[in-house]
């Protein structure tokens, strides 16, 4: 006999990877709060696409970090003189 899945078993998983990828998401945003006493922050607007936002948020959030804290490491990688 063939073992039968049941349907909302696999949504309460689905629904359960969710939550936990919310709640890194969430931790990340909420953990990069810190500014270095050394140097002073700035504002900037920037113009992106809705899509294009989503996705820098969840880039940052998987690596632990915000949008802001991404493009800072960028800069210091990036931006040499």
């Amino acid at each position: 006999m063939s073992k039968q899945t049941n349907m909302f078993g696999s949504f309460a998983t689905a629904a359960s990877d969710r939550a936990k990828e919310q709640a890194m998401i969430q931790s990340a945003v909420m953990n990069d709060r810190k500014v270095d006493p050394d140097s002073t922050a700035d504002k900037m607007t920037l113009s992106v696409t809705k899509e294009d936002k989503a996705k820098l948020k969840i880039f940052a959030a998987k690596k632990g970090l915000t949008v802001s804290g991404l493009l800072r490491i960028w800069i210091a990688e990036n931006c040499k003189e």
